[in-house]
């Protein structure tokens, strides 16, 4: 990671691909028990290739600029498709006609929306909001993939699945199961 194109240490790509293994431990048995029809192991299938998808989008929109860069595209592109069929093939089809009535749609909902505003009110958008008032560019480069995903992608769909979910809305419960 010494050729990084952005102020990101080694050390914080390298515990980034720690937690990537840490993924894969859950990952493999959410998939077996998917393909054995179980709904918690689709969607923890899906909140995995989320996850994948996500932070090797950040590797692949420019962050880590090593030799393993095609893996990282591979890893991205794969992993998109992956949740996108699976996603239209088979969760949706089950728990949208009926959401789980055990599910702990107040606390994910409340954990989702404290995530997406801690991050991205407190941490991320004020220096876009200060640069916008100023009437100045905002200085956004390949090195600001993680803002750009997480306010144009990850923090505004939090939102709407915990808005959907405390109103009770199936597609809420599918999707804060998803983040």
């Amino acid at each position: 990671y010494s050729g990084c194109s952005c102020g990101a240490s080694r050390e914080a790509f390298l515990g980034q691909d720690a937690v990537s293994l840490l993924i894969l431990a859950f990952f493999i048995p959410a998939l077996l028990a998917a393909r054995r029809g179980s709904l918690r192991g689709e969607i923890m299938t899906l909140g995995c290739l989320a996850y994948y998808g996500y932070t090797y989008g950040y590797y692949a929109f420019g962050l880590a600029d090593t030799p393993l860069y095609l893996v990282y595209l591979a890893i991205f592109g794969s992993s998109v498709y992956a949740f996108i069929f699976l996603a239209a093939e088979s969760a949706p089809g089950r728990i949208l006609a009926v959401p789980p009535v055990r599910m702990p749609r107040i606390a994910v909902s409340v954990f989702l929306i404290f995530a997406a505003a801690l991050t991205g009110i407190a941490i991320e958008l004020p220096p876009l909001a200060a640069s916008a008032l100023a009437w100045r560019p905002a200085g956004m480069k390949t090195a600001n993939a993680f803002i750009v995903m997480d306010l144009a992608i990850l923090f505004p769909g939090m939102a709407v699945a915990a808005y959907l979910s405390l109103r009770r809305r199936s597609e809420g419960t599918f999707f804060s199961g998803v983040l």
